[in-house]
């Protein structure tokens, strides 16, 4: 393979990786909701805000929760959740 060609396509496959965020899952309890801000705290103290189509609108304080979540923009946004 040509090693120009070779060095193309590597700086294409790190390019799509480095953009490519990883879902990952966290368990705990609702510690609070904020209504204004549409942040849900966990009893571990991090924050989580809904990604597009995803309602917090039927979680309650105390609710134990698992949620998959991925970090955008500094955020930890929520692509679904389930209660436990």
């Amino acid at each position: 393979m040509n090693t120009k060609l070779l060095g193309i396509l590597t700086a294409v496959a790190m390019t799509a990786g480095a953009t490519l965020a990883m879902a990952a899952d966290a368990t705990g309890t609702i510690k609070s909701i904020d209504a204004v801000t549409h942040t849900v705290t966990l009893d571990t103290g991090a924050k989580y805000v809904p990604g597009a189509g995803v309602d917090f609108g039927k979680l309650k304080v105390g609710e134990k929760v698992k949620l998959t979540y991925s970090v955008a923009n500094g955020q930890n946004m929520v692509s679904a959740w389930k209660a436990m």
